[in-house]
């Protein structure tokens, strides 16, 4: 209890308050001006000092008002100035405006100051009227209060309520009268010994913001004795989540007799994510979610603005997140999560390995579901048992959307996945979608627009119907242990799934282990193109149901340009000369390559070679359909065709095949 407290109590009536001990025990009923000895007071103070506390008090009974004799309480602020005791400051012309204010208002600026490195300053009509050599203008709050005829200052103070608690500041609000206009400035901190009469009378001033002061925390407000709702003259500054000084406010406006005012308040420049602020004192290592200039950034999924997306049946399909150890990708993996138009949060599960309860935590901070798993030792298990409890917690889901480890998604993957599920639903043949292509480099793709059919899937980011996951499911040890790139095969071999030529997920820098093989190296080393416009293109989708997609196949093989081997010679041998078909017409291009049998890939795998299309383990080549391979290179559709493929022409001529022999010779 500060001294000039006790003195306030006294202006109240009380004369027992000087004798105020440790864990003594007070009662008192006064009012403001009454003559000190005239309230009604008790105090007692412990009988001896074995005891812990003063016994209580209780009292009953009746009492008039005024309770005494009043006194004058004019000019009883403590350490406020008036009139001519306010020193007048450096002249800065309309207070640094470009233009003076009309007639009926007053320019003012206001600046928090730097941390603890630069005080505070507040100017009133062309002259400064506090900062750190004026008026002695400071730590917590500076307060000029202006007459609301002349818009002269009449009053100042300053009032440390870091060190001291907030009575002067409560006093000095209690004294305004109707109509005086207050302007308040904080610096350095001002919010540990306020109390919360203090912020509630300056809400009752118009204050929107005083409620979320906190340490540190800079704030400026102009508000008025009976206004009628909030200021529109109030800003309030966060202060970093680890103590570090807030962004300083200044400004300058033109502040009229009557404060403008709003029926709702001002919002201010940035909101304080407390949740968010929490878990990044909690938890080290997330650089950029707990970057102090964002960590007060809302988590807030976005409105869907495509009529054609609204109220899609996609939305209803549930997420599934399965994160690796990377804490860093898995934020990454959150947040362009939410940031898909239309996502519905209470549709995305996470599902975590129990070593790491701080994923739990991060994916209830975004909205997510998240349900704990036992450890695994290896990622493709920890990924079974997510599919599998995902099975669970969404039962009647015909569908089911995976996104693994070390993801960003692209900003139209759930547009992407909403275009092809009217295909999925509507051919049997198809088992779901894929948003990677594992051919999907710099140079062997680049039209956002095209979707393949191919027999496997890379698995990263995919749509797959729940029968065909739940197959996957039964025989997850004979289809499933390694990672889905190598090869997954469901029990029927006669689904496929549809893929982009432009991956519409990223996966970020590949580490651990399987990083150090080489099929990882030539995964994930090697440039590749994601769709990153965040407006979705129109698929073509009309083509790939069912057995059109072999019809349409056909008709752009029959209408391309054929390849002649001997411009891919020195290429399959082996030379570092990348086949150049620039030049060409956009017109598709076809290259014929000789089979012994419809399993014989020899020429083929030279050819992947050739272009850098991926070869898995066991030297199979990837994004197969009824043995024909589909990429594009270099703005052309290329179709690599073998002479065992429904596809093969017959009546081709033999040098416009390549053979073993081009090769040999």
């Amino acid at each position: 209890l500060k001294e000039s407290g006790r003195q306030w109590l006294k202006l109240f009536g009380s004369a027992l308050i000087d004798h105020l001990g440790f864990r003594d025990n007070f009662l008192m009923i006064g009012h403001r001006g009454l003559a000190s000895g005239s309230a009604i007071e008790y105090h007692i103070t412990k009988r001896d000092k074995s005891e812990a506390f003063a016994p209580p008090i209780e009292k009953a009974g009746c009492f008039s008002f005024p309770l005494g004799n009043k006194v004058n309480m004019d000019n009883t602020m403590p350490e406020v100035l008036y009139g001519e005791e306010i020193k007048v400051g450096a002249r800065i012309e309309n207070c640094g405006l470009p233009l003076p204010c009309r007639d009926g208002s007053i320019a003012v600026q206001v600046d928090t100051g730097i941390g603890d490195s630069r005080q505070p300053s507040i100017c009133v009509g062309d002259y400064i009227r506090m900062d750190g050599s004026t008026n002695s203008a400071g730590r917590g709050f500076n307060v000029v209060v202006l007459d609301p005829h002349s818009l002269q200052p009449v009053r100042l103070s300053h009032m440390d309520t870091y060190t001291s608690d907030s009575t002067d500041l409560e006093l000095l609000l209690e004294s305004l009268h109707m109509n005086e206009i207050v302007i308040a400035v904080i610096a350095d901190d001002a919010s540990r010994k306020l109390g919360q009469s203090a912020r509630d009378m300056l809400n009752k001033l118009g204050s929107g913001h005083i409620q979320n002061l906190r340490f540190r925390d800079v704030w400026y407000f102009v508000g008025q004795k009976g206004i009628e709702g909030f200021t529109q003259m109030e800003q309030l500054s966060f202060s970093g989540f680890d103590g570090g000084w807030p962004k300083p406010l200044t400004t300058r406006f033109c502040v009229p007799r009557k404060v403008p005012t709003s029926q709702i308040m001002i919002e201010p420049e940035s909101r304080r994510n407390d949740r968010r602020r929490q878990f990044c004192s909690k938890y080290e290592g997330y650089t950029d979610f707990c970057n102090p200039a964002s960590v007060d950034d809302e988590l807030k999924a976005i409105s869907v603005a495509s009529k054609e997306m609204k109220g899609h049946e996609i939305f209803n399909v549930p997420v599934i997140i399965i994160p690796g150890l990377n804490h860093n990708t898995f934020v990454h993996t959150l947040q362009t999560t939410l940031m898909q138009p239309g996502i519905k949060v209470e549709n995305v599960a996470v599902f975590w390995d129990e070593k790491l309860p701080e994923y739990g935590e991060l994916a209830a901070l975004f909205g997510f579901q998240n349900y704990s798993l036992e450890t695994s030792t290896s990622y493709s298990e920890q990924l079974m048992r997510a599919v599998r409890l995902s099975r669970t917690v969404f039962p009647k889901a015909q569908h089911m959307i995976i996104i693994e480890e070390d993801l960003l998604l692209a900003p139209d993957f759930m547009s992407f996945m909403a275009q092809s599920l009217r295909a999925i639903n509507n051919d049997p043949t198809l088992a779901g979608a894929t948003a990677w292509n594992i051919n999907g480099f710099e140079d062997l793709s680049g039209n956002s627009s095209l979707v393949y059919r191919v027999q496997e899937f890379p698995g990263l980011g995919f749509l797959m119907k729940s029968e065909i996951l739940q197959s996957l499911i039964n025989s997850w040890n004979n289809c499933c242990k390694n990672r889905a790139w190598v090869g997954w095969l469901s029990e029927s071999s006669e689904q496929e799934m549809l893929m982009p030529d432009v991956s519409r997920v990223y996966r970020s820098p590949f580490f651990g282990a399987e990083a150090a093989s080489d099929l990882a190296r030539r995964l994930f080393v090697k440039p590749r193109r994601t769709y990153l416009d965040a407006e979705p293109p129109r698929l073509s989708l009309e083509s790939v149901i069912g057995q059109q997609y072999d019809a349409f196949l056909q008709t752009q093989i029959m209408r391309g340009e054929v390849i002649p081997p001997e411009d891919l010679v020195e290429c399959v041998r082996g030379q570092p000369t990348l086949p150049d078909f620039s030049q060409l017409s956009k017109l598709p291009l076809v290259i014929y390559y000789h089979q012994e049998s419809t399993s014989d890939v020899e020429l083929l795998l030279k050819l992947c070679n050739c272009f850098g299309l991926v070869i898995v383990e066991k030297n199979q080549p990837k994004n197969l359909h009824r043995g024909l391979l589909r990429f594009v290179y270099q703005e052309h559709d290329v179709f690599l065709v073998g002479s065992m493929t429904p596809f093969f022409k017959a009546q081709l001529n033999t040098t416009d095949i390549l053979s073993p022999s081009h090769i040999s010779t």
